[in-house]
């Protein structure tokens, strides 16, 4: 199975995964609460991340700010 080396985590929830060779992992894509806890678990140490806004950009991320923005849109949504 191809190795995740870009995910990126979209303001409307969605998140798009992207191997090594630039293509698309369907197996990794939708929406944040789904996709976001397989990808932390599976993805390997040099996984960039990236969180942004459709047509307006992205910004670089860990992947422990990420959990914890994850975290706290849990807390929000209960």
């Amino acid at each position: 199975m191809p190795e995740i080396l870009a995910v990126y985590t979209w303001s409307n929830g969605m998140v798009m995964a992207f191997d090594r060779d630039g293509e698309q992992m369907p197996e990794y894509q939708g929406r944040m609460g789904e996709v976001l806890p397989r990808i932390i678990r599976e993805a390997p140490s040099d996984t960039k991340w990236f969180i942004g806004s459709w047509r307006e950009g992205t910004i670089p991320i860990s992947r422990e700010q990420l959990k914890l923005l994850m975290e706290n849109a849990q807390e929000i949504i209960e």
